[in-house]
């Protein structure tokens, strides 16, 4: 073969796969200044149309034009996808003012709805949303957003819709997945009764909200709001002004787990992570796991983590692995963890494994000033009620698990539990006194994993679940329900008495 034929053959296959590259869209930067914009995605590609005029583009930079000006009013930002299509974009040092006093229309800065997005955040940015008709900052209703990137989001709304989640009275049933090295932060905006990330004021919460990765969260909810969960319960009204049910239950899931680190507050009688007030906590979950590193904060009869204001606690909380974390109620009555119902009816758990580590946290009060000064929570509370002064008390009816290896309150979960007469009133675990067991090591908690509830039968414990028929000694039958039970001899397994109060002994 000759140089000059090789030469044609290199040629041609060179064109040869141009032509049959397929082109990407370019990335583009588009200018909030020029008005809204309009991204759509479908198993065609993506869009993005403003001012009239629509281009492909496959990765939109939304920002600012530096030469223009520093802040952009009443625009929005809003996602359309059909089927499985995902629209991708990015948001960078963008700020936006949405107010309904200065514009012709409520709106959302961001608005996904019930499309599928995965938005960076890059640069520093800044949303300010305030309206009075309960649109959410950032919208998400039935639909999946992933907020992604390294860079930093400041979400200040003053509305009954959430920050990031719901409008007022809409189900949160969709999916937040903040990730990477993101940054969010949100303020107390002192009205609104919403979520800071999670439903609306009058929503259920049906959703899932996970925080991974490296992420930092701070999330302050607005007057009556979960940080994270579910808003103030309230009433929930058709077009026609007719009541037509009850909004604000916790019946979500959320997961924080990761490095991620995460700082949620709620607000008047509402949970830190969970429900809002007069919300309930219905059949939801809290998982807190990895290496995540997360405070809560309740106000006012609001726990720290758990069901608010004189509702059970119908779901779970775990707290695994080498998560680390700081929780505080509102007041001495409520615990840091677990339910403020004083109305029994508790069937949830609360779960502390691994070698996890939970205590009280620092908590904001107002001096004679109208200051706010933190004060340290000297007694970590798990489980029910606590009223002070009280001859009556409210013990957690559900169950409670801790590891041998955890750390609670500075103890060890093996020397807590062995000997629980040794520390005062720097713990207290307050439920019914069968319901607070677990297993001697950590090889009994790999045995459950997670795979079965754990519960007592004949002074053993018991659980049902297909997966692990091949590794136990014997099996029964559940002469309730004829499922298939699992006993397990575990001779070390050690019983916590009602509401531990012990002192912290003195080195």
């Amino acid at each position: 073969m000759t140089k000059s034929f090789k030469k044609i053959i290199s040629i041609t296959i060179a064109l040869a796969m141009v032509v049959l590259t397929p082109v990407t869209a370019f990335a583009k930067d588009w200018y909030l200044e020029n008005g809204d914009i309009l991204i759509e995605a479908n198993e065609s590609g993506q869009t993005v149309t403003q001012g009239g005029i629509t281009e492909e583009d496959d990765a939109p930079v939304i920002t600012h034009d530096p030469d223009v000006t520093d802040w952009t009013y009443d625009v929005q930002v809003k996602v359309e996808t059909e089927g499985n299509a995902v629209a991708e974009f990015t948001i960078k040092d963008i700020n936006v003012e949405n107010l309904d006093y200065e514009g012709d229309r409520s709106l959302s800065t961001i608005d996904i709805g019930d499309s599928k997005a995965e938005m960076t955040v890059e640069g520093e940015n800044y949303i300010y949303n305030e309206n009075e008709d309960g649109y959410s900052a950032i919208h998400v209703g039935g639909g999946e957003l992933t907020i992604k990137g390294d860079g930093f989001l400041d979400i200040y709304a003053d509305s009954h819709g959430a920050k990031i989640g719901s409008n007022q009275r809409e189900e949160m049933s969709g999916t937040i997945h903040i990730t990477d090295d993101v940054s969010i932060y949100t303020e107390d905006d002192g009205t609104g009764d919403s979520a800071a990330i999670g439903s609306g004021e009058g929503a259920d919460f049906t959703g899932k909200i996970q925080i991974d990765g490296n992420a930092k969260v701070t999330a302050v909810a607005n007057d009556r709001g979960a940080g994270i969960g579910s808003g103030e319960g309230n009433t929930i009204y058709d077009e026609y002004g007719y009541e037509i049910g009850w909004g604000g239950d916790f019946r979500g899931e959320v997961i924080i787990g990761g490095k991620s680190e995460v700082y949620a507050e709620g607000n008047d009688d509402s949970a830190g992570i969970g429900s809002g007030e007069d919300g309930t906590f219905s059949g939801g979950s809290i998982t807190i796991k990895d290496n995540a590193k997360v405070e809560a904060l309740g106000k006012d009869e609001g726990p720290g983590i758990g069901a608010a204001d004189d509702t059970p606690l119908d779901g779970d909380i775990v707290i695994k692995d080498n998560a680390e974390v700081k929780a505080s109620s509102g007041s001495e009555d409520t615990p840091d963890i677990g339910s403020e119902g004083g109305v029994g009816g508790d069937e949830g758990s609360i779960s502390i494994l691994g070698n996890a580590k939970v205590d009280t946290t620092m908590i904001p009060k107002l001096d004679e000033y109208g200051n706010k000064v933190m004060i340290e929570d000297e007694t970590l509370k798990i489980g029910g009620e606590y009223p002070e002064g009280e001859e009556e008390y409210y013990p957690f009816e559900g169950e409670i698990r801790i590891g041998s290896n955890t750390t609670i309150g500075g103890i060890q979960g093996r020397e807590l539990l062995e000997n629980p007469e040794e520390y005062g009133d720097y713990i207290m675990l307050h439920a019914v006194e069968e319901n607070i067991v677990q297993g001697n090591d950590n090889n009994f908690e790999d045995y459950l994993n997670g795979i079965f509830d754990l519960f007592l039968k004949n002074g053993k414990p018991s659980g049902s679940s297909e997966g692990i028929k091949d590794i136990v000694p014997e099996e029964e039958s559940n002469p309730n329900t004829g499922a298939p039970v699992i006993m397990m001899d575990a001779p070390n397994v050690v019983f916590v008495p009602v509401a531990v109060t012990a002192k912290k002994r003195e080195d």
